[in-house]
């Protein structure tokens, strides 16, 4: 015979599923909110934006204005790349 699932593993498994949901939305914030902190106070080394970009995109999950921080930043990389690159493009090879 089939074994069904009682009334009480119901009522259990639906009062974790929220606390597991809270616990990791707060990971997120809080590993988010690390990872752009220190991404900001490295900005003068090379690659720190890297922190930055990930800070907002754990973020950007949980709080809505980070989306458009995180827009902000992805287009303000982009444009900063193709000059970058127009640059190295148009000097002379020696």
């Amino acid at each position: 015979m089939a074994s069904f699932p009682t009334p009480l593993s119901y009522t259990v498994a639906s009062y974790r599923l929220p606390i597991v949901i809270f616990m990791m939305k707060t990971l997120r914030l809080t590993l988010g909110g690390l990872l752009f902190a220190a991404g900001m106070v490295l900005t003068l080394l090379p690659g720190s934006i890297l922190l930055v970009i990930g800070g907002l995109v754990l973020l950007s999950y949980d709080w809505p204005r980070a989306r458009g921080w995180l827009k902000f930043c992805q287009g303000s990389m982009t444009r900063s790349a193709r000059k970058i690159d127009a640059v190295l493009l148009s000097r002379k090879l020696r």
